[in-house]
């Protein structure tokens, strides 16, 4: 239909909106408002022509406030079309989604119609997604949509799964996204996320699940932990999956996997997270799940002992801290933040003894002092010192080989590995006996060396 019949239909859809309109001008405006949402859906411009035409927003709100979300979900007629006009019309610009976001009960609209299922909930979300976007102030008016933040997390919750069916891998996505730039509005509306009770344990699953939904849930998940996290730990502490989800998206990363079917994203909301994070997605949230690792490891003890004692999670870090890229530094910050713990648990030779965790540590801080990252530089000389230490303190008690002790007042003095200067032996046989499961420890203890004393 040509422009100028468009304020034909946006008078009847008004019209038939009304809630004492009779069952005629209902039948009329049901025909207007499919007729609309096909002008919209055939482009941008098109979209955006119906979205100017005065009258036309709040007409496709009323339509879509006459039929409740179950109504949608099954097809009814005016407001199932209404609200594809209205959808489609957010997508012509984000000068739009600013009308839109104006036009009373267009949040509600929109956040009631994608809790309620059906094929318009996914596109609702995402256009909830693009108008939470706009500016803090437009993300702090979705949060006070009742049962708006219960509904971005259950739509997360739904989705964060590999299995689950597309439609809901795409809710999750929205749902995330929102949940994302809601973050970002200010810290109110962080702390408003975490006191959802369900909040943590959906993101701690959704960092585990398929790539983008994973990567945009480990941002919010860092911007949580760093708004409070001792309550973060403490949810995390409770929550058995929580580390392996964690550790899980970390060993991912480094492969180069990823895990699940990943749905297309129409919206370009990762592009739309990217923009506001400086960089890519894919390549920030491997890094900020890391992140949330050190943190944990740094604030609680339990958490801390859970990593050293998980299989997969040292390993991963030490991948990671190898690999290089975006995540590698955070990687290190978690490995030192673990070293440091390890010695008061008691657990210091079982993380020394980890493949690769010494010499990722002496190389980050090693690199400090070359004009590298200094405050993970600090962090892993820190971990690396207490670790050497405690060896160095553990290996002169006692003969490395045999296990005899040393006494200075019986005369019995225990010879120094030369290598090392922290494993001592009775004598030259005692040390060559050893030296086969020595060898990569006095190796890696040496090279520490010039990281405290410049050597």
């Amino acid at each position: 239909m040509a422009s100028e019949g468009l304020p034909l239909l946006v008078a009847q859809l008004a019209a038939g909106a009304a809630a004492d309109a009779p069952t005629s001008l209902r039948q009329a405006a049901a025909a207007s408002a499919k007729e609309l949402a096909r002008i919209a859906c055939l482009g941008k411009e098109q979209a955006r022509r119906v979205a100017e035409e005065p009258g036309a927003l709040p007409a496709l709100v009323a339509a879509i406030a006459t039929g409740d979300a179950a109504a949608i979900a099954a097809g009814d007629d005016m407001a199932t079309a209404s609200t594809r006009a209205l959808v489609r019309a957010t997508r012509a610009g984000p000068d739009i989604e600013a009308c839109v976001a104006e036009v009373p009960g267009a949040l509600h609209a929109l956040l009631t119609t994608a809790a309620g299922g059906g094929g318009a909930s996914t596109e609702c979300m995402s256009a909830l997604g693009g108008i939470a976007a706009i500016s803090a102030g437009v993300a702090h008016r979705v949060a006070q949509v009742p049962q708006a933040l219960p509904t971005l997390i259950a739509a997360m919750a739904g989705g964060s799964a590999a299995e689950a069916p597309p439609f809901l891998q795409l809710m999750a996505l929205a749902g995330a996204g929102v949940l994302f730039f809601m973050t970002l509005a200010d810290r109110g509306l962080t702390r408003r996320i975490l006191k959802v009770p369900e909040a943590l344990p959906v993101l701690f699953a959704a960092v585990g699940g398929w790539g983008v939904t994973a990567n945009i849930s480990a941002v919010v998940l860092k911007k949580l932990i760093e708004e409070d996290k001792e309550l973060v730990a403490r949810h995390a502490a409770a929550n058995p999956g929580a580390l392996p989800a964690l550790v899980a998206a970390v060993a991912a990363a480094v492969a180069a996997a990823a895990p699940g079917h990943v749905p297309a994203d129409p919206w370009a909301l990762t592009a739309q997270v990217s923009a506001f994070t400086g960089g890519p997605v894919e390549q920030l949230g491997p890094g900020c799940s890391t992140f949330v690792l050190a943190l944990l490891a740094d604030v609680d003890p339990v958490l801390a002992r859970r990593m050293i004692e998980a299989p997969r999670a040292l390993p991963a870090l030490v991948a990671g801290a190898e690999a290089g890229g975006g995540a590698a530094d955070f990687c290190t910050l978690a490995l030192g933040s673990i070293g440091r713990a390890a010695v008061d648990l008691g657990l210091a030779s079982r993380v020394a003894q980890v493949p690769g965790v010494l010499p990722a540590l002496t190389s980050a801080a090693r690199a400090a002092r070359h004009g590298g990252n200094m405050e993970v530089g600090a962090m892993a000389a820190h971990g690396l010192r207490l670790i050497t230490s405690w060896a160095v303190a553990a290996a002169g008690a006692a003969c490395a080989h045999c296990g005899a002790k040393g006494d200075k007042a019986m005369g019995k003095r225990l010879r120094v590995c030369t290598g090392c200067r922290a494993a001592r032996y009775c004598n030259a046989e005692c040390q060559r006996l050893a030296w086969g499961s020595h060898k990569v420890a006095c190796r890696t203890f040496a090279a520490t060396r010039d990281v405290f004393h410049g050597s």
